[in-house]
């Protein structure tokens, strides 16, 4: 299973979620609701950091730092058109991402764990430019995207880059 491959089948979810840590390419997420302006700016964050990475895996269903296996009641609203949809109205960047919706029984219960893929190029040369984000996107709001931003993962957070010497590991 890799992201180069883009394995979103049952088994790399199973795999994921048995990982129990968070890296530059797997975070958890209890839930998202992109409806709310912070929450896309914070995942749009995350899609592009892992983008400029070299591409990730984004599991929703699992609490952050705990790795308790919660699951979601209903799926979410969203498949892959709708989610490079909002990516595009936050940040204009088209980012190859996918979403397959998983469901597991737990405690007598369907629950369900999406599984997010964000794709990088698989040209080298590509890889090699990192995404910028081209718009600005609820400015005023200390959460807001602004244009021109680089974001990137750094172990299991996601950052801004600020200086050439940021850049330069980014690039490397």
């Amino acid at each position: 299973m890799s992201v180069v491959n883009g394995d979103i089948s049952r088994d790399a979810i199973e795999y994921l979620m048995n990982c129990r840590s968070e890296c530059e390419w797997l975070d958890y997420k209890e839930t998202i609701n992109l409806n709310e302006d912070a929450q896309l700016c914070n995942f749009a964050k995350d899609v592009v950091a892992m983008k400029n990475v070299g591409g990730g895996y984004l599991v929703v269903g699992v609490k952050d730092k705990t790795w308790e296996r919660v699951g979601l009641e209903n799926q979410l609203p969203y498949d892959t058109k709708m989610l490079r949809d909002k990516i595009f109205h936050a940040t204009g960047l088209q980012i190859n991402i996918d979403i397959v919706q998983h469901q597991f029984q737990y405690d007598c219960k369907i629950r369900y764990f999406p599984l997010i893929l964000i794709r990088t190029s698989k040209k080298r040369s590509k890889r090699r430019v990192p995404s910028l984000i081209f718009k600005d996107f609820c400015i005023g709001k200390p959460f807001g995207l602004r244009r021109g931003d680089i974001f990137a993962r750094k172990g299991d957070s996601t950052v801004r880059i600020s200086s050439s010497d940021e850049l330069v590991e980014l690039l490397d």
